[in-house]
C-alpha cells in the first residue's frame, strides 16, 4: 500500500511495449535501474507495464539498443493531476476573461448602418446622429432611441420618418425621406386627360372638363378620356385645365419556360459540422473534421458576431457540410405546369407598378418542343391610366372655323 501511494505521489506512466525481444528489453531496463512494475503480457509481441517518470526518461537509450516500440497509454499520479488542474484553471480563467472582454465590448455600438437614403448625404446624417448621441463607440445603455428619432425629424428638413434598431453592436438606422410632390401643370394651362395605356374603363369622374368615355368602354393609349374643351351652342369654345381620375382594367404578361427533364440536387441526410472562432485574419478551429463527401452543400451560420472595426472582428462560426447527390427526373405535365405558372407569375408581378392589387389572372400553356413547356400568365389590375396633355388651342380654333361639309 505504501509503495502504491509512493508511486502515485511521484507519478508514473503506463506504457505499451511491442517487439520480438521483450525479455531483453525488460532485462536492459532493470540493468539501467529503471523501476518497472505491474507487467502484463498481452501476447508474444506485446506487453503493458508501469514505469516511473524518472525511469521513463531513461527509456530512449534502451529503445536505441533493442528494436522495440514504446507507446504511452496513460500518464497518472499526483504530478500529472496537478499539471492538468493548473492547465484547466488557466484555461478557465482565460475563457472567463475572453468572454468578459467580449461582453464588455458588445455593450458598445461599433457599426452604424443607414438605409433609405436617396437625396440625403450619409455624412450629413451621421453628423446629426453624433450630435444627438449616436456614434461608433457609444455605450448602448446610454442611447435614447425615441429622443434621437424625434430630433432627427425636427433637425433634418428632408426626413419624414426615422427608425432606429440596435442589433448586437450594430445600430440600424432606417430613414424615409420626404417625397417631393410631382411636377404639375399650371392650372391656368388648358389640358386634356388622355390614356397612358390600353384598358377597359372601370370608373371615371371629372372635377374639371368633360368626360368622353363611360364605364366598360375599351380605350387605347393616347385616347382623350376627359377633355378640357367645352363648347356651347353658340360654337364658342371654352378651355379648362381638366382635373379628374380614370380607373381602368389593365394587363401585364409574364412568360416562363420549364424543361421536363430536370437534374435535381438532393441531400442524403449525411452532414459534417465544423466550428471555429475567427479573430481578425486568424482562425482557431474548435472542431475541424475532414469532409468525406465528393459533393456537398455548404451552409454557414454565424453564432456570434462582434465587429470592432479598427480594433478587431470576432466571429464564432459553424459550417455545415451536407452531402448531396444529383438525380435525373422527368416532371409530370401537372408538375411542369405548376412550376412554369409560378415562374411566369413572378415575371408578371415584376412588371406591375408598386401598390397595385391583382384582381384576376389566367394562364395558357404550349409545348415549345418535346422537352420544354412554356407558360404565359396574364394578370389584370385596376390602375389610374390618366395623364395630362396640353391642348393646342390654336389648332382647335382653326378646326372649329372650318365650314362643315
Amino acid at each position: 500500500m505504501a509503495v502504491r501511494l509512493w508511486n502515485y505521489l511521484m507519478g508514473y506512466v503506463i506504457i505499451k511495449i511491442e517487439g520480438l525481444s521483450l525479455e531483453k528489453f525488460i532485462n536492459l531496463m532493470v540493468s539501467k535501474g529503471i523501476y518497472i512494475w505491474d507487467i502484463d503480457r498481452i501476447n508474444y509481441t506485446t506487453l503493458i507495464a508501469k514505469v516511473s517518470i524518472k525511469g521513463f526518461k531513461k527509456l530512449p537509450s534502451v529503445v536505441a539498443r533493442v528494436k522495440c516500440r514504446v507507446t504511452i497509454l496513460k500518464k497518472a499520479g499526483y504530478p500529472f493531476f496537478i499539471y492538468r488542474l493548473k492547465k484547466r484553471k488557466m484555461l478557465s480563467v482565460g475563457v472567463f476573461v475572453a468572454f468578459f472582454i467580449v461582453y464588455l465590448l458588445s455593450s458598445f455600438i461599433w457599426t452604424i448602418e443607414i438605409t433609405g437614403l436617396e437625396r440625403l448625404n450619409q455624412k450629413e446624417v451621421l453628423y446629426h446622429l453624433e450630435r444627438l448621441g449616436l456614434k461608433e463607440g457609444t455605450w448602448k445603455r446610454g442611447i435614447k432611441i425615441d429622443d434621437i428619432e424625434s430630433n432627427m425629424i425636427i433637425n433634418v428638413d428632408d426626413i419624414s420618418w426615422v427608425g432606429i434598431e440596435i442589433k448586437g453592436t450594430k445600430a440600424m438606422v432606417d430613414i424615409v425621406e420626404i417625397v417631393e410632390p410631382p411636377e404639375v401643370l399650371d392650372k391656368s394651362i388648358p389640358c386634356d386627360i388622355v390614356a397612358k395605356k390600353d384598358g377597359i374603363i372601370e370608373n371615371i369622374y371629372a372635377l374639371e372638363g368633360r368626360e368622353l368615355v363611360d364605364k366598360g368602354d375599351t380605350v387605347k393609349k393616347g385616347q382623350v378620356l376627359i377633355t378640357g374643351i367645352i363648347s356651347g351652342n353658340d360654337r364658342v369654345l371654352r378651355y379648362v385645365h381638366s382635373i379628374g381620375e380614370v380607373k381602368a382594367r389593365t394587363w401585364y404578361e409574364g412568360k416562363a419556360q420549364v424543361s421536363l427533364n430536370q437534374r435535381q440536387t438532393v441531400r442524403t441526410g449525411e452532414v459534417v459540422e465544423r466550428k471555429y472562432i475567427k479573430l481578425g485574419s486568424k482562425t482557431l478551429f474548435l472542431k475541424n473534421p475532414d469532409i468525406p463527401f465528393k459533393k456537398y452543400q455548404k451552409e454557414v451560420k454565424i453564432d456570434s458576431d462582434l465587429d470592432l472595426k479598427e480594433f478587431f472582428k470576432l466571429q464564432v462560426v459553424t459550417e455545415y457540410y451536407h452531402e448531396i447527390l444529383d438525380k435525373e427526373r422527368r416532371l409530370s405535365m401537372e408538375e411542369a405546369k405548376k412550376e412554369a405558372w409560378e415562374l411566369a407569375l413572378k415575371n408578371a408581378r415584376a412588371l406591375i407598378p408598386q401598390g397595385l392589387e391583382i384582381v384576376d389572372k389566367n394562364a395558357s400553356y404550349s409545348m415549345i418542343n418535346e422537352e420544354k413547356l412554356e407558360a404565359v400568365v396574364t394578370v389584370e389590375v385596376i390602375e389610374d391610366i390618366g395623364e395630362t396633355r396640353v391642348i393646342d388651342t390654336r389648332k382647335e380654333e382653326m378646326d372649329i372655323d372650318q365650314p362643315d361639309g
